[in-house]
């Protein structure tokens, strides 16, 4: 079971450092996710339209005190509202350098996955 989760968190890892991308507009890099304050996980799924049976669920608040690991994360971990005629509710998570190992496992870390409420078919 150990190799199983070692295998899987390693999955996890490599998928948000793959995922990241620089953003010229904002000279930040990072990745997609879905927030508004107060909006329960199905409406928030169903915004981002998701074809995928399971979805990572988090807290804007979560990540930014994960930011404030300075030595980590100079500049913290920014949530910045996005949003676009694809989806109202678009964010990207963002920090200043490109993301590393050991910052992909702490910001993937913050995240549990659960089924899909609202997958697109």
């Amino acid at each position: 079971m150990k190799d199983k989760v070692s295998l899987l968190q390693h999955k996890a890892v490599l998928h948000l450092i793959i995922g990241t991308t620089y953003n010229d507009q904002t000279g930040l890099y990072g990745f997609s996710v879905q927030s508004v304050p107060y909006k329960a996980i199905e409406e928030l799924a169903a915004s981002g339209r998701f074809r995928n049976p399971k979805i990572s669920v988090s807290t804007v608040s979560k990540l930014r005190i994960l930011g404030e690991i300075q030595l980590i994360f100079p500049g913290g971990i920014r949530v910045i509202s996005t949003p676009s005629t694809y989806s109202l509710y678009h964010c990207d998570v963002s920090i200043s350098t490109p993301m590393t190992e050991l910052q992909s496992l702490l910001i993937s870390a913050q995240f549990f996955v659960i089924r899909n409420p609202a997958q697109v078919q």
